[in-house]
């Protein structure tokens, strides 16, 4: 694998409230899995550390276009809960 080989993995983290329960985490996944083309959840998984549960809903994007990121994020922009999203990539913000 050369030095491309991590930009071919892409995903989006979402940000919770603190006051944002569980099953709003979840929620926020179901409801806008499908959403976009060319985006796809990841599954929650938590680990013994509370951190796990801050950044637990993600989405790939590998080859999303702008387009198909507009649509997630206005999807996710809906969500009770949600505060916003991060892209560990994008060298533009």
């Amino acid at each position: 694998m050369g030095c491309n080989a991590a930009f071919g993995k892409r995903e989006i983290v979402v940000h919770f409230t603190t006051e944002a329960t569980s099953a709003q985490h979840r929620d926020a996944l179901t409801a806008c899995t499908g959403a976009a083309p060319h985006t796809s959840p990841e599954p929650i998984v938590h680990s013994k550390y509370a951190s796990s549960r801050v950044a637990d809903v993600r989405f790939r994007v590998d080859r999303a276009n702008d387009h198909d990121l507009a649509q997630l994020y206005n999807c996710l922009g809906k969500q009770p809960g949600v505060l916003g999203v991060s892209d560990p990539l994008d060298m533009t913000r």
